[in-house]
């Protein structure tokens, strides 16, 4: 799902509405054992964000990055400004919810997820589906807890370890019609940010610690999968009915040893944005890796290779590339990362 760029005027905007279910109590039905070990600090008070509109790639950039430097204020750590790649609106959701949630994990000494998964992209669509369909909103709206409706998936249930909290819900309502975009930064900032009235539970789900470093490359673990149903008109637990809502699902999970990666989107996986700017080929990862990067010809010939250490961020490759299409492939770590076609023009 990409973003929409069709937007409403801001006299509509200045009546869009956001709920977000209380999690607290959940959290105390479905994890058995909390401590504060299993997540990372919670805020002293809530930051709202700024700006409250969402209407653009540099408003995401700096909403997140006010956070961050309040969130500093706060804590008395310091997090460091981010970037959006130059690419975002061309990212799928799982893409931008990879580079987000992993840029925020990073950033605060946790682990990277290992990427988004099919298995459970594919819950956390069906359960959103669900609540728009049938006009409800809750964690056991359908009868089902989180753990349980993954579980019930086959490849999850057999290879799913316990962790502190399984799933994060968000919805935004409009009395317009049309649709709302970045719904997905729009409940990733408030599940970090502005969380108080929750109890801190979505920040918390979101830098929960607790994950066995058991499966996959290691320093990344936790499969997650973002679902987003877009309709109208949608009442949920609201006190009136509303034009069009959108509902946004995050699963996440702790597979098992054995669990077989052959699901996961390599460049999501490894967070490895690719793509041509009019000019040059580009690299784009949150993380600091060092990494081997070869192009291909369509004819299995090779292009470019070069070893490059300490990559972040936007790394344009040095070489003028004629027309034609090309695969870039990344290995890091002796180990294959992905590889991506890229048309150069």
């Amino acid at each position: 799902m990409h973003p929409r760029l069709n937007y409403k005027t801001l006299t509509e905007q200045s009546i869009m509405k956001t709920k977000i279910l209380t999690l607290i109590c959940l959290v105390l039905v479905y994890v058995p054992l909390i401590s504060k070990s299993q997540y990372y600090n919670d805020l002293k008070s809530n930051i709202p964000q700024a700006p409250s509109v969402l209407s653009s790639v540099s408003d995401i950039q700096s909403a997140f990055n006010n956070g961050r430097t309040k969130e500093n204020q706060q804590l008395g750590t310091s997090l460091p400004q981010i970037t959006l790649p130059g690419n975002w609106t061309t990212l799928n959701i799982q893409q931008r919810a990879a580079w987000i949630l992993n840029k925020e994990r990073v950033d605060r000494g946790l682990i990277s997820f290992a990427g988004s998964e099919a298995n459970v992209i594919s819950v956390a669509q069906n359960y959103a589906d669900y609540l728009l369909k049938n006009d409800k909103f809750g964690h056991t709206a359908d009868g089902l807890n989180p753990q349980t409706r993954l579980n019930n998936n086959t490849t999850i249930g057999k290879c799913n370890e316990q962790i502190y909290s399984n799933e994060n819900l968000y919805v935004t309502v409009s009395s317009s019609t049309a649709d709302i975009p970045y719904e997905l930064e729009y409940g990733i900032y408030a599940w970090l940010y502005n969380d108080a009235g929750s109890a801190w539970g979505h920040r918390r789900c979101l830098l929960q610690t607790a994950f066995k470093d058991n499966s996959g490359v290691t320093a990344e673990e936790g499969l997650f999968g973002i679902g987003v149903a877009s309709g109208g008109p949608y009442k949920g637990d609201f006190s009136q009915t509303w034009a069009h809502a959108e509902i946004v699902v995050f699963n996440v999970i702790d597979p098992c040893a054995s669990w077989i990666y052959t699901d996961i989107h390599e460049t999501d996986k490894y967070d490895y944005n690719i793509y041509y700017n009019g000019s040059k080929i580009v690299i784009n990862t949150p993380l600091l890796v060092s990494a081997d990067i070869e192009v291909y010809t369509v004819l299995g010939e090779i292009a470019y290779k070069k070893r490059l250490n300490q990559m972040q961020g936007d790394i344009l490759l040095e070489n003028s590339f004629t027309p034609g299409i090309y695969l870039v492939r990344i290995t890091s770590g002796n180990n294959f990362s992905g590889a991506r076609k890229i048309v150069v023009n």
